[in-house]
């Protein structure tokens, strides 16, 4: 993992504009985002980015890449494109983490921790939880029409 470092704020800026997460943000609201937080980071083919099991309070919005995520070692069938986020429950809720993570090719990242959040003022925190609250209703969705299927 290697911090980026050779982005100004303003091509990260505009790498957030491509970004679903980053739609109902303002351009000041994503400057902001952009000069509060410097944990942007770059994972190389292979490299973990979470351990299952392990416990700590921060989670990632995917900016370029893909990711594999397994299970007690098996990979799931997990699609998360540029724009989404992973990791969100051990942040949310304190638990160790239930999957492994790993970079399938070169992956860039914003890793949002509790310090980035209270960085945030009160209307960027309630854009990224209101985008976290509708994500997982929808992974919700998506798994209860899986479950109807199968019965």
């Amino acid at each position: 993992m290697d911090k980026i470092s050779n982005l100004s704020d303003e091509k990260i800026v505009k790498i957030l504009d491509h970004l679903d997460f980053f739609d109902r943000f303002t351009r000041v609201e994503k400057q902001k985002i952009v000069s509060a937080h410097t944990n942007y980071l770059v994972y190389q083919v292979g490299e973990t980015l979470i351990y299952e099991g392990d416990v700590d309070k921060f989670f990632f919005i995917l900016l370029s890449g893909n990711i594999d995520v397994y299970k007690e070692s098996l990979l799931l069938p997990v699609d998360i494109d540029a724009g989404e986020f992973f990791g969100e429950m051990s942040f949310l809720t304190d638990t160790p983490r239930t999957a492994t993570i790993k970079a399938v090719d070169r992956v860039m990242v914003i890793r949002v921790d509790c310090e980035m959040m209270e960085k945030m003022s009160a209307e960027i925190r309630e854009k990224i939880k209101d985008r976290i609250i509708a994500k997982l209703i929808e992974r919700l969705s998506h798994m209860t029409d899986i479950m109807e299927q199968e019965s």
